[in-house]
């Protein structure tokens, strides 16, 4: 039989065992796990982008300052989450989902498709190798049965001659379910291709948001005038250009009032001297004077004396019978 060698599955798949049934098969089998490893991918990016937004959403709305050259930041960073949380969706809606429910339409199709090859390559096994096979072996015996040859001659000759009666069905099957197999295969990877570029078409949206917000910021940033700032802020706040007065020294009030240096006076005191009376005298009119370390006041560094210090005397009158104690001023220079 001469097989045509045009490019396609139906006359490139042809051979006298399983091997093309069991390649085509695995192929199947390779198809369903990029399909299902595709899901996957779409899933887990769709879940990224959202995570992603939400926590750029977070950002922006915990972002804040009232200087409006820079309240930019908190605008921008949340149209990049509105771009991802959306790119987000659009991958789930748009491409994980209609995905899913075509590989299940298609899955639907492989299956039977692969019952039927499978059928067709039986039925060719069972009427022309497996009644050629045991006719050839009871012949190879040592001491083969005449009897039992013969029938396995027979039942040979009866497969040969039914399985190219039935040829047309069996060889009709496998070219169909070859057919099968090549358009699920080219509608499966035109699908996929048209899924990932829709894919890259959302993704450079969402990111070309991004680039849009990147520019914006670069125009904001151009246009801040720093000198500008500086002289609004000394327009609006500013408090004045005089220099304030240093501040001159101020002795520490109690009560309101300035606490000044205490100033005892002493008055004169004429104190006769008669002869032995002299100094006595003059000791007991001194103990009727107030003493500027009278105890009620705080206790000075140095204690009251019971005596006068060297006190002074002048006379008057230029009688020497009369004389005075001159005036004494105390004064207490301590400043408590």
């Amino acid at each position: 039989m001469i097989i045509d060698t045009t490019c396609s599955i139906e006359n490139n798949f042809w051979s006298s065992d399983k091997a093309a049934l069991n390649i085509l098969i695995d192929r199947l089998e390779q198809s369903n796990k990029t399909n299902l490893a595709i899901q996957n991918f779409f899933n887990q990016r769709a879940q990224i982008e959202l995570e992603y937004g939400n926590q750029l959403l977070k950002l922006s709305e915990t972002f804040h300052t009232q200087d409006e050259n820079f309240s930019v930041l908190s605008n921008t960073t949340e149209m990049n989450a509105r771009a991802h949380m959306d790119l987000s969706d659009n991958i789930k809606n748009l491409l994980q989902v209609p995905l899913t429910d075509y590989f299940k339409e298609q899955e639907v199709i492989k299956s039977f498709m692969t019952n039927q090859m499978k059928e067709s390559q039986n039925i060719k096994i069972l009427h022309g190798d497996n009644s050629r096979q045991l006719y050839i072996q009871e012949c190879q015996k040592s001491n083969p049965s005449d009897k039992e040859t013969d029938i396995l001659d027979y039942e040979y000759q009866k497969a040969i001659n039914l399985m190219q009666s039935n040829s047309h069905l069996w060889i009709h099957n496998w070219r169909e379910s070859c057919k099968t197999f090549e358009s699920l295969e080219s509608n499966r990877l035109e699908y996929l291709k048209a899924v990932i570029k829709t894919f890259a078409s959302m993704t450079a949206c969402a990111y070309s948001i991004d680039d849009q917000t990147c520019e914006r910021l670069l125009t904001v940033m151009d246009d801040v005038n720093v000198q500008e700032e500086i002289s609004k802020f000394i327009t609006n706040y500013g408090t004045g250009s005089t220099l304030p007065e240093i501040p001159k020294y101020t002795k520490y009030k109690r009560d309101g009032r300035e606490r000044q240096a205490e100033t005892i006076t002493i008055k004169e005191i004429n104190i006769p001297t008669r002869h032995d009376e002299q100094l006595r005298s003059v000791n007991e009119q001194l103990k009727k004077i107030p003493s500027p370390w009278d105890t009620k006041k705080k206790k000075t560094l140095l204690p009251p004396h019971q005596y006068p210090l060297d006190p002074l005397y002048k006379s008057s009158n230029k009688s020497k019978s009369d004389p005075i104690l001159s005036n004494l001023t105390f004064t207490d220079d301590k400043s408590k």
